[in-house]
């Protein structure tokens, strides 16, 4: 084939160089000496030509090499001295890029060679030595086109002999039927004291077809990577048969999965908008370029899983073995045409979720870092010592707040939790450090004398009596709670009674109250409570979860009606008889004036210097939890692409809350 016509070809499959001044792409361009090399449009400009605009690029002249550490990729770089040339725009053709560089960009290695090969032709025609023909790559056009989209899109030897192999197989048929499946699993860890979900979870998943006709049976099987999901693995179950599936053929696939089906059907005319909202939508585009590429009529057909099915019984089979076996698809980017221009990457990996949601999963996951690298949450965020069940806790907040927060009252409620949650309540400790000057003298409130912290709240034996209330109304409410759930009604009113005892305790110096008591009273409460509920009363840990909710919330409006109240009624008091007013608590330290006391200047300046360091330590040590937060995000993110789990401490934003709370007026008063 001439040069020209290579080249003319190629503006079949390539976009040419829009008119939007805005844009500057990387191009594959001809210039006057019929050179085919890659450049970048740096402007647009125009030249007359027998009285007519004609439009024209001035280009940068860029190299292209063979990517070292990726041979699948070719490495786009700009020159140290630019040369720049000016050609017309139909002899440029926008080159499919993978990512832009601050030197260049990359791009697919075919592109390395369709230049090269271009450019050799030329040299050859000039009569140079015949003997470079040995390294220009042979391109075996025999009619295989699918053939070729194996090797690019097939990273693996083994699984790509095996699709190859089948697909020369069956190429004869005109009529083939396939049954498809998926498997998804999640493992865990067994023999560790791990406390993060992620590093005690492995996703196994995989994707196998099966096949029978007339030139025998047929099958394959694989193991996945990313974005775990049962139906991501259906739909590269149906990608991977349809790579073995003959040009011009008619394809019946059958498939379990209606959610595969769907996602399939509803792709077809699909705009660049839609696609990025689209999940697995990189999976499901190849799909379609296959279809057309192939011109396959394909028809997919939902058929009832487990159901005797020989076939889909078989595929079933083979996709559980697929999760260990040795074949791995991985499924990259490696292509752009017309259906999407661009593609977006996390580290390498292609987005294949919606990108506005995963943008704003990696700014939740950003912030619920660095609230974790606060010091009252390291702990219970990175340590082994307590296995906190965060689901519980976030079922609380998610309840106290947007359309269940009807009242006031309700969002007093919140106010309170999020203040016990983060161990912030207006203890004496607490008022000492914000106001100094009013509160330095004040101990505990209940005349013990003592200085008042957060576990003077557990230690102090004024408190004693009122402990006990509080075990004695957390197990009668929550009893009553249990007989209103149908699981559990039937199995007795002692048989829950002992079951609650076993959690909560007998009485409030029990271990049991003790260990559940610190925890409690921080909105918290360890899984291995959870799980117990679960075995104990044959519930789900959906709803095992909601009781302990239910339990926990309990706890809390009784500990606010028997301690805290009390307790804040008697430093109101105490505030009276020092004559502290409204005012003085809401006006700032620096303005407040202290006539008993009056210091000098050099006492000012320490206290401003010894305030200053403070500010500088505060600043310091938020800067620290930043930068320790981005390498923590990057990795959770990459977990999160791999496993599709993130840790429980990191809280979800549901649209829809299902818990069920039992709060009456009464409790919220």
């Amino acid at each position: 084939m001439p040069r020209h016509s290579l080249f003319n070809f190629l503006s079949n499959i390539l976009q040419p160089v829009s008119e939007d001044k805005r844009k500057h792409p990387y191009v594959i361009i001809k210039d006057k000496n019929n050179e085919v090399s890659i450049g970048f449009v740096k402007k647009r400009t125009h030249i007359k030509k027998n009285g007519e605009k004609i439009g024209c690029l001035i280009i940068e002249v860029c190299n292209i090499e063979i990517c070292l550490d990726n041979p699948q990729k070719a490495i786009i770089q700009k020159q140290e001295c630019p040369k720049m040339i000016t050609i017309t725009q139909h002899n440029a053709l926008v080159l499919p890029i993978f990512i832009r560089l601050s030197t260049g960009a990359t791009t697919h290695v075919d592109w390395y060679y369709i230049v090269e090969s271009l450019n050799r032709a030329k040299n050859i025609s000039a009569n140079i030595d015949i003997q470079q023909l040995e390294k220009t790559p042979t391109i075996n056009l025999n009619g295989d086109n699918l053939g070729l989209w194996i090797n690019r899109w097939i990273e693996q030897d083994a699984l790509k002999q095996e699709l190859t192999n089948i697909r020369h197989q069956l190429k004869s048929l005109k009529n083939i039927e396939y049954y498809t499946d998926g498997s998804l699993a999640n493992r865990t860890i067994g023999d560790n004291d791990l406390s993060h979900i992620t590093d005690n979870t492995n996703v196994d998943l995989g994707a196998a077809f099966y096949t029978n006709n007339e030139l025998g049976e047929f099958s394959v099987y694989s193991c996945l990577s990313l974005w775990p999901s049962s139906t991501r693995a259906e739909i590269v179950a149906i990608f991977l048969a349809l790579l073995t599936a003959p040009e011009n053929s008619n394809v019946t696939i059958y498939t379990d999965s209606l959610g595969a089906i769907n996602s399939i059907n509803s792709a077809f005319n699909s705009t660049t908008r839609t696609w990025l909202k689209k999940t697995n939508n990189l999976i499901i585009i190849k799909i379609i370029m296959l279809i057309r590429e192939a011109a396959i009529n394909l028809k997919l057909v939902k058929i009832k899983g487990h159901s005797g099915i020989i076939g889909n019984e078989i595929a079933d089979k083979l996709a559980k073995k697929g999760q260990y076996g040795n074949n791995l698809f991985r499924n990259n980017v490696d292509f752009i045409n017309n259906i999407l221009s661009y593609f977006p990457v996390f580290i390498d990996n292609p987005i294949e979720v919606n990108i506005r949601r995963f943008i704003l999963k990696i700014l939740a996951t950003g912030e619920a870092t660095e609230w974790s690298l606060l010091k009252n949450n390291q702990e219970l965020c990175y340590g082994n010592v307590n296995q906190i069940d965060w689901k519980v806790t976030w079922l609380i907040f998610h309840y106290c707040k947007g359309f269940h927060c009807i009242s006031m009252r309700l969002n007093y409620l919140w106010t309170f939790i999020a203040k016990l949650f983060h161990k912030i309540l207006p203890l004496g400790s607490i008022l000492a450090v914000r106001k100094p000057r009013l509160y330095k003298e004040m101990k505990c409130i209940m005349k013990c004398n003592k200085k008042e912290n957060w576990n003077h709240l557990f230690e102090c034996q004024a408190y004693e009596m009122a402990w006990e209330k509080i075990l004695e109304i957390t197990t009668k409410e929550s009893i009553i709670i249990c007989l209103k759930q149908k699981q559990i009604r039937g199995q007795g009113e002692d048989f829950i009674r002992k079951v609650l005892q076993n959690i909560l305790g007998v009485t409030a110096k029990s271990e049991e109250f003790q260990k559940f008591q610190q925890l409690a009273l921080e909105v918290k409460v360890e899984t291995f409570l959870t799980t117990k509920l679960q075995k104990d009363f044959k519930i789900s840990l959906t709803e095992a979860q909601t009781l302990m909710a239910n339990i926990l919330i309990r706890f809390i409006l009784a500990f606010k009606e028997l301690i805290w109240k009390p307790r804040c009624e008697q430093v109101i008091l105490w505030e009276k008889r020092r004559g502290i007013s409204r005012t003085d608590k809401i006006t700032s330290e620096s303005k407040g004036k202290d006539n008993s006391n009056q210091l000098s200047e050099s006492k000012v300046k320490d206290n401003s210097n010894k305030l200053s360091n403070k500010v500088k330590d505060l600043q310091t040590g938020k800067i620290d939890r930043l930068q320790k937060s981005v390498s923590l995000v990057k990795k959770s993110m990459d977990t999160f692409v791999r496993k599709y789990i993130c840790e429980d401490w990191i809280p979800i934003k549901k649209k829809v809350d299902k818990v069920t709370l039992y709060m009456s007026k009464k409790l919220l008063d």
